[in-house]
């Protein structure tokens, strides 16, 4: 196989790293500027510059005109000894070949060397803050690699009542407790940063950086994403780890690329973090917090931000001192670094977008109610549409909930089992209107079983004991605006009476094609519902303030029988 060139790489590298840059055309014959001093990289190899492609165009930062990140190359051992004379002794030949690998691998690190950074640093969370510590601390310790940073946040935004409060991004607080020049902008356009500024860093930050300012820095502009790329790329990638229900996680060190978010070059990923199945996002951001702040720093210590172009052929211990020069980063090859900008899956595993999260994530819907838990664990908060007995249509807030609480999987049902579309059960006729819109139903077969089999499992000794199922309704529709007016508001019930049983109230016809969601409600805690295996413990009505779950559905949900009879209603829990 034919060795590896470096300008053919660079040649490769060119669409990519350059591709629709405006700027004036190249001097012709101009060549790529080459650092050469006393050493082994001078006499092992012939000068190889003619065979370079030209350069960039002038007027770009002069690092990244070399059109080369750090790219490690695979390990191989080739022996020096010319084909046809004696080999050496092993223990002298391998004692020559380390000495040498050693002398190259300080050539390298001489080409590697970084001027002071001064760095813009662009954030806004608390996984940016981490990343800003870090860069602070070490530029009180080794001012010689970090002289200085600029932050930039975008302005506060206005919120509470009346929007009277401004609530400014904690990278913005950060950066005032340390002492450091704060930016604060919404947009880049018409914008000049510091002009000793030869980085820029953004992690977490929202805004795209455009190329004019990346080409005016010396080294470029590097980027932490928590994930490992390409997978997961976008601005939501911790919530959509936990939505793909992947089993670990990274955090990816990359170039910031002049057309797109995360589509820079990659250069070091952290060792995985695995994510077991309690983890929420809380608790996977405080993990990976830390990794990125140290990828960053160990990143610029090993120079990952300042290119390196060799001469002639990468090969035999050339190619072996590259490969343990740049492994502490584990910086990607020039053919895996294309594998990656092309890939469709990882080790099987197709790739994930990880777009914004809205508020129509955090619904609840039918069709995603079996993902309520992993719902809960990546996004928190969630909610579903309901109507209470006057037909008005409201918001459900669940404000706190707990996950499967026990061992055996098959114990309790699943949360998709919650689910009672019209073909489960069919309405009760009834001429008194005294109740307007509280449903009374009669079960299938199938739906009468199935409380029966489930109630039977709740009762378990090890289980919750005995429990009661309720119906609540449960609506898909996401349109506010399509909220049909409600009906005409029913007479007042009389007041209840210690001695009457509301258990076997007369009810009204519910309308026709109504899906429900079915709660359990145990007797030896009332004040919470399960839904399947999971518990809700502090709900929240629009309008209203939270309240324990069965308190504060009282309003919403009925009673139902499990023996397969006519069902039951009753106009409270318990």
């Amino acid at each position: 196989m034919q060795p590896m060139r470096w300008p053919t790489v660079i040649a490769a590298l060119r669409p990519r790293l350059w591709r629709e840059v405006p700027t004036p055309p190249a001097e012709p014959g101009a060549l790529l500027p080459i650092r050469r001093g006393p050493g082994p990289l001078s006499r092992v190899l012939p000068r190889m510059a003619s065979a370079l492609p030209p350069p960039p165009p002038s007027g770009v930062c002069r690092h990244s005109r070399l059109h080369l990140r750090s790219y490690g190359i695979a390990a191989t051992t080739t022996s020096m000894s010319p084909r046809g004379e004696e080999a050496e002794s092993p223990g002298k030949e391998a004692e020559k070949e380390e000495k040498e690998v050693k002398e190259m691998m300080e050539e390298m690190r001489k080409m590697r060397k970084s001027d002071p950074l001064r760095i813009l640093f662009c954030g806004s969370d608390m996984f940016s803050c981490a990343s800003l510590r870090a860069l602070h601390t070490e530029s009180e310790r080794h001012p010689e690699l970090i002289r200085s940073i600029d932050v930039v946040v975008r302005p506060g935004k206005r919120t509470g009542r009346g929007n009277k409060i401004i609530q400014h991004p904690p990278l913005r607080d950060l950066a005032m407790e340390l002492g450091l020049p704060v930016h604060e902008r919404d947009t880049f356009t018409g914008w000049n940063m510091p002009p000793e500024i030869n980085i820029i860093i953004a992690v977490s930050f929202g805004l795209f950086v455009p190329p004019r300012l990346l080409r005016q820095a010396q080294y470029g502009g590097l980027n932490v994403h928590p994930s490992i790329l390409p997978d997961l790329r976008g601005p939501a990638p911790l919530q959509h780890t936990l939505l793909a229900g992947r089993k670990y996680t990274g955090v990816t060190l990359q170039t910031l690329d002049v057309h797109e978010f995360d589509h820079g070059v990659v250069l070091a990923r952290s060792p995985r973090v695995a994510i077991d199945d309690r983890e929420d996002f809380a608790s996977l951001l405080a993990k990976v917090t830390p990794l990125g702040a140290g990828l960053l720093v160990t990143g610029l210590k090993q120079g990952a931000h300042v290119p390196l172009v060799l001469e002639g052929e990468v090969e035999g211990n050339k190619k072996k001192a590259l490969h343990l020069l740049l492994q502490p980063l584990r910086v990607t090859t020039p053919a895996t670094m294309a594998t990656i900008t092309t890939t469709t899956t990882i080790e099987g595993t197709p790739l994930v977008h990880a777009p914004k999260i809205t508020k129509q994530d955090h619904q609840l819907r039918p069709s995603n109610i079996a993902q309520i838990w992993l719902r809960w664990r990546a996004l928190g908060s969630l909610w579903f549409w309901s109507r209470d007995r006057k037909g008005q249509r409201k918001r459900v807030i669940i404000n706190t909930m707990s996950g499967p609480p026990f061992g055996d999987p098959q114990r309790l049902p699943r949360p998709a089992d919650a689910v009672i579309s019209p073909a489960d059960y069919t309405n009760n006729t009834n001429t008194n209107n005294d109740n307007y819109n509280t449903p009374s139903i009669t079960p299938s077969p199938s739906l009468a079983q199935k409380l029966a089999n489930t109630t039977t499992r709740y009762a378990d000794p090890d289980s919750l004991g005995p429990i009661s199922p309720y119906l609540i309704p449960f609506e898909d529709d996401d349109d506010e605006a399509n909220t049909p007016p409600p009906p005409p508001p029913p007479p007042p019930p009389p007041p209840p009476s210690s001695d009457t049983d509301t258990s076997t109230a007369t009810a009204h016809e519910p309308p026709r094609g109504t899906t429900y969601l079915l709660l359990w409600v145990p007797k030896r805690d009332p004040k919470t519902c399960y839904v399947g295996d999971c518990q809700l413990q502090t709900l929240k009505v629009e309008g209203d303030g939270a309240k324990s779950a069965t308190q504060a559905l009282q309003n919403f949900i009925v009673r139902v029988s499990a023996d397969g009879e006519a069902v039951a209603v009753s106009t409270s829990i318990i």
